[in-house]
Protein backbone atom coordinates (compact mmCIF):
# COMPACT_ATOMS: atom_id res chain seq x y z
CA UNK A 1 0.00 0.00 0.00
CA UNK A 2 2.53 2.32 -1.14
CA UNK A 3 -0.17 5.60 -1.00
CA UNK A 4 -1.19 4.94 2.91
CA UNK A 5 -0.70 7.64 5.21
CA UNK A 6 2.46 7.38 7.70
CA UNK A 7 1.09 8.13 10.75
CA UNK A 8 -1.90 5.34 10.09
CA UNK A 9 -0.74 1.69 11.13
CA UNK A 10 -1.44 -0.59 8.05
CA UNK A 11 -3.74 -3.43 8.30
CA UNK A 12 -2.29 -6.83 8.91
CA UNK A 13 -2.47 -8.68 5.86
CA UNK A 14 -3.79 -12.32 7.14
CA UNK A 15 -7.26 -9.71 8.66
CA UNK A 16 -7.63 -7.99 5.81
CA UNK A 17 -7.51 -10.34 3.46
CA UNK A 18 -9.93 -13.01 5.33
CA UNK A 19 -12.69 -10.38 5.52
CA UNK A 20 -12.16 -8.33 2.53
CA UNK A 21 -11.11 -10.64 -0.31
CA UNK A 22 -11.56 -14.40 1.28
CA UNK A 23 -14.74 -14.74 2.49
CA UNK A 24 -16.55 -12.28 -0.49
CA UNK A 25 -15.20 -14.55 -2.96
CA UNK A 26 -16.45 -17.40 -1.10
CA UNK A 27 -19.47 -16.07 -0.31
CA UNK A 28 -20.64 -14.73 -4.10
CA UNK A 29 -18.99 -17.75 -5.63
CA UNK A 30 -19.84 -20.57 -3.38
CA UNK A 31 -22.55 -19.64 -1.28
CA UNK A 32 -25.11 -22.29 -0.88
CA UNK A 33 -21.55 -24.61 -0.40
CA UNK A 34 -20.04 -22.07 1.64
CA UNK A 35 -23.15 -21.22 3.72
CA UNK A 36 -24.30 -24.38 4.31
CA UNK A 37 -21.27 -25.72 5.76
CA UNK A 38 -21.24 -22.49 8.15
CA UNK A 39 -24.97 -24.07 9.64
CA UNK A 40 -23.75 -27.06 9.87
CA UNK A 41 -20.03 -27.06 11.08
CA UNK A 42 -20.05 -23.83 12.61
CA UNK A 43 -16.37 -22.51 13.28
CA UNK A 44 -15.10 -25.16 12.09
CA UNK A 45 -15.09 -24.11 8.20
CA UNK A 46 -14.35 -20.58 9.55
CA UNK A 47 -10.93 -21.88 11.64
CA UNK A 48 -10.07 -24.36 8.70
CA UNK A 49 -10.28 -21.35 6.41
CA UNK A 50 -8.30 -18.77 8.56
CA UNK A 51 -5.42 -21.52 9.08
CA UNK A 52 -5.27 -22.45 5.31
CA UNK A 53 -5.17 -18.30 4.67
CA UNK A 54 -1.96 -17.93 7.13
CA UNK A 55 -0.20 -21.24 5.66
CA UNK A 56 -0.52 -19.06 1.94
CA UNK A 57 0.85 -15.62 3.10
CA UNK A 58 4.56 -14.96 2.16
CA UNK A 59 6.88 -13.22 4.92
CA UNK A 60 7.05 -10.30 5.98
CA UNK A 61 3.14 -11.22 6.51
CA UNK A 62 2.39 -12.74 10.19
CA UNK A 63 -0.33 -14.98 10.80
CA UNK A 64 -3.18 -13.41 13.43
CA UNK A 65 -4.55 -15.62 15.82
CA UNK A 66 -8.10 -16.67 15.53
CA UNK A 67 -9.62 -15.65 19.02
CA UNK A 68 -13.20 -14.80 18.74
CA UNK A 69 -13.56 -16.19 14.74
CA UNK A 70 -17.53 -17.42 14.61
CA UNK A 71 -20.11 -17.71 12.26
CA UNK A 72 -23.98 -17.85 13.53
CA UNK A 73 -26.89 -17.78 10.83
CA UNK A 74 -29.52 -15.30 11.77
CA UNK A 75 -32.79 -14.39 10.12
CA UNK A 76 -33.20 -10.67 9.89
CA UNK A 77 -36.73 -9.51 10.12
CA UNK A 78 -37.66 -7.52 6.82
CA UNK A 79 -34.61 -8.84 5.26
CA UNK A 80 -34.40 -12.32 4.83
CA UNK A 81 -31.37 -14.67 5.98
CA UNK A 82 -27.88 -13.56 7.50
CA UNK A 83 -24.90 -14.92 8.21
CA UNK A 84 -22.69 -12.86 10.62
CA UNK A 85 -18.99 -13.73 11.09
CA UNK A 86 -17.57 -12.39 13.94
CA UNK A 87 -13.63 -12.13 13.68
CA UNK A 88 -10.29 -11.47 15.63
CA UNK A 89 -10.48 -8.00 17.26
CA UNK A 90 -8.76 -5.30 14.44
CA UNK A 91 -6.19 -3.75 15.74
CA UNK A 92 -5.92 -1.49 12.31
CA UNK A 93 -7.69 1.07 9.93
CA UNK A 94 -9.61 -1.61 7.54
CA UNK A 95 -9.69 -4.87 9.58
CA UNK A 96 -13.36 -5.56 10.22
CA UNK A 97 -14.99 -6.02 13.44
CA UNK A 98 -17.65 -8.53 11.75
CA UNK A 99 -18.88 -9.02 8.49
CA UNK A 100 -22.28 -10.47 7.40
CA UNK A 101 -23.00 -12.47 3.88
CA UNK A 102 -27.34 -11.31 3.71
CA UNK A 103 -29.37 -13.61 1.60
CA UNK A 104 -31.95 -10.75 1.17
CA UNK A 105 -35.29 -12.05 -0.56
CA UNK A 106 -37.21 -10.19 -3.07
CA UNK A 107 -40.78 -9.65 -2.68
CA UNK A 108 -42.33 -11.04 -6.06
CA UNK A 109 -46.02 -11.95 -6.70
CA UNK A 110 -44.98 -14.42 -8.76
CA UNK A 111 -45.57 -18.15 -8.17
CA UNK A 112 -41.91 -19.70 -8.34
CA UNK A 113 -39.76 -18.34 -5.44
CA UNK A 114 -37.51 -15.11 -6.30
CA UNK A 115 -33.74 -15.67 -5.73
CA UNK A 116 -31.69 -13.88 -2.99
CA UNK A 117 -29.87 -11.20 -3.58
CA UNK A 118 -26.41 -11.60 -1.77
CA UNK A 119 -24.56 -9.10 -0.21
CA UNK A 120 -21.71 -8.64 1.94
CA UNK A 121 -21.22 -6.35 4.67
CA UNK A 122 -18.68 -5.28 6.81
CA UNK A 123 -18.02 -3.25 10.20
CA UNK A 124 -14.56 -2.02 10.00
CA UNK A 125 -12.43 0.22 12.35
CA UNK A 126 -11.82 3.10 10.94
CA UNK A 127 -9.36 6.34 11.78
CA UNK A 128 -11.25 8.93 13.92
CA UNK A 129 -13.66 11.00 11.44
CA UNK A 130 -14.51 14.75 11.86
CA UNK A 131 -17.91 14.77 13.84
CA UNK A 132 -17.69 11.33 15.03
CA UNK A 133 -16.90 11.03 19.07
CA UNK A 134 -16.84 7.32 19.44
CA UNK A 135 -13.98 5.84 20.95
CA UNK A 136 -13.91 3.22 18.81
CA UNK A 137 -14.84 4.54 14.86
CA UNK A 138 -16.51 2.32 12.72
CA UNK A 139 -17.37 2.49 8.91
CA UNK A 140 -19.63 -0.14 7.44
CA UNK A 141 -18.42 -1.22 3.87
CA UNK A 142 -19.87 -3.50 1.07
CA UNK A 143 -17.99 -5.81 -1.32
CA UNK A 144 -19.70 -6.54 -4.44
CA UNK A 145 -19.72 -9.36 -6.33
CA UNK A 146 -17.89 -7.51 -9.06
CA UNK A 147 -15.37 -7.04 -6.32
CA UNK A 148 -16.37 -3.15 -5.90
CA UNK A 149 -15.62 -1.76 -2.39
CA UNK A 150 -18.50 0.39 -1.32
CA UNK A 151 -18.48 2.76 1.55
CA UNK A 152 -21.89 3.49 3.56
CA UNK A 153 -20.14 5.72 5.78
CA UNK A 154 -19.91 5.51 9.64
CA UNK A 155 -20.96 2.67 11.96
CA UNK A 156 -22.32 1.80 15.04
CA UNK A 157 -20.54 0.79 17.66
CA UNK A 158 -18.82 -2.50 17.29
CA UNK A 159 -21.46 -4.44 18.77
CA UNK A 160 -22.69 -7.30 17.38
CA UNK A 161 -26.47 -5.99 18.00
CA UNK A 162 -25.08 -2.44 16.94
CA UNK A 163 -24.11 -4.02 13.68
CA UNK A 164 -27.04 -6.11 13.00
CA UNK A 165 -29.49 -3.47 13.54
CA UNK A 166 -27.11 -1.10 11.08
CA UNK A 167 -27.18 -4.33 8.41
CA UNK A 168 -31.52 -4.23 9.06
CA UNK A 169 -31.69 0.08 8.28
CA UNK A 170 -28.99 -0.78 5.05
CA UNK A 171 -30.55 -3.65 3.26
CA UNK A 172 -34.36 -2.11 4.28
CA UNK A 173 -33.19 0.87 2.27
CA UNK A 174 -33.19 3.02 5.77
CA UNK A 175 -31.36 6.56 6.03
CA UNK A 176 -27.82 5.40 6.61
CA UNK A 177 -26.61 4.68 10.06
CA UNK A 178 -24.68 8.21 11.11
CA UNK A 179 -27.77 9.91 9.57
CA UNK A 180 -30.12 8.17 12.17
CA UNK A 181 -27.71 8.78 15.09
CA UNK A 182 -27.85 12.40 14.38
CA UNK A 183 -31.51 12.51 13.85
CA UNK A 184 -32.11 11.03 16.81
Amino acid sequence: MSDWPEDIPQPRDHHYLFAHRTLPQLVFRKTDDFLAAVVERGAEPLQALWQWLAEQLEPPAVAVASDGLAGEVMTLDGVGLAVLFTLPPPACPTEAYFTAAVLQTPSDASPEPPEPVVRYLTLERTVAIPGNVRSEPTVIGEWTAEGTHRNHGAGPEPTRQGFIGAIQALVQGLPPYDALQRDG
